[in-house]
């Protein structure tokens, strides 16, 4: 999806550099068999980041909040008997949350069950996917008493129409793009159905979406092309000429070997007219042994940057409003 619209206007001068890391709280795993209980990754990722807090705002001088996206909608419910599973399991989890200033949103997929017994996340018939972010939206303010602000999408996926249907409930920050992704056609991942769109050319920088309703997405770098003219010309044509930003940066995803996680954070920040940084995890990830190394390095080398005194950890609302200048 591509939309052109003016960018937010950053305060100028102000030095602070916003970080948003944001949980999608989701089952472990697949997901689509109920297993009683809170989900082992929920309690282990509001560990790991709790143990970050302290030393967060020591090193920044300011009090480090962080993002929580909840699976409430129509599958958690054909799945586990209620949309609102996530907070009935997890209510020491979402006292905390709120206690803390963080920030709660939704974090929506499209999961059914098909007639032959398998599940898939149907973002293809758009009845659905629309029913799918009603129920989390209804479900959301009647659980948590207060409308939703925010929300992620599941397998990055975003239309008009759902950003029309966010804004006009009154969600004010999406962080469903992710700069740099490719699209992806319908069939080619399995059991995903419906285009992901194509995040090659939205902006790397908040912008409006809909009336209301800005979008701040997630971080991304560009190569390390070097001098080597056949790189460059490689890029451009992929690209086009004034692509920069090309490579996506998933917090729990492997590095280059040579071009470690902080090099191409520097070369975000450094591109960027008003630099923020956007991450997003799985809830379960800390319990991958694949991802769970990554996850804590690449946040040791986040906090180890010389850059880091003057992050802001803070939530979407409180990163928009400090790119606003408000």
């Amino acid at each position: 999806m591509t939309v052109t619209v003016p960018r937010v206007r950053a305060a100028a001068g102000s030095g602070v550099i916003p970080v948003v890391i944001g949980v999608d709280l989701e089952p472990d795993g697949p997901g689509h068999e109920p297993v009683p209980g809170p989900w082992p990754g929920a309690g282990a990722t509001h560990q790991w980041l709790e143990d970050q807090r302290a030393g967060m705002a020591g090193l920044t001088g300011r009090p480090a909040h962080f993002t929580w996206f909840l699976r409430i909608d129509t599958g958690m419910a054909d799945a586990f008997g209620s949309a609102a599973h996530a907070v009935d399991v997890h209510p020491d989890l979402v006292a905390d949350v709120n206690a803390q200033g963080d920030e709660l949103g939704i974090h929506v997929h499209g999961w059914r069950r098909d007639p032959d017994g398998s599940w898939v996340d149907d973002f293809g018939d758009p009845g659905w996917f629309h029913d799918c972010v009603e129920t989390a939206l209804d479900v959301f303010a009647t659980e948590l008493g207060r409308p939703c602000r925010i929300s992620r999408l599941g397998n990055r996926f975003l239309s008009p129409a759902v950003a029309d249907q966010l804004a006009a409930a009154g969600v004010v920050v999406d962080l469903t793009a992710e700069p740099a992704t490719v699209g992806v056609a319908d069939g080619d991942w399995p059991q995903v159905r419906g285009v992901i769109p194509d995040y090659r050319r939205v902006p790397r920088a908040p912008h409006r979406l809909a009336p209301g309703l800005i979008e701040l997405p997630l971080t991304a770098s560009s190569k390390r092309l070097g001098a080597s003219p056949r790189a460059h010309l490689s890029r451009m044509r992929r690209h086009g000429v004034t692509q920069r930003l090309d490579l996506p940066m998933q917090f729990g995803k492997a590095a280059p070997e040579d071009d470690d996680f902080t090099a191409r954070v520097q070369r975000s920040l450094r591109s960027q007219r008003r630099p923020y940084l956007a991450f997003a995890v799985r809830s379960d990830g800390i319990l991958d042994p694949r991802q769970r190394p990554r996850l804590l390095s690449h946040m040791a080398q986040l906090l180890a940057m010389p850059e880091a005194p003057q992050f802001a950890f803070v939530t979407p609302s409180e990163a928009v409003d400090l790119l606003d200048g408000g």
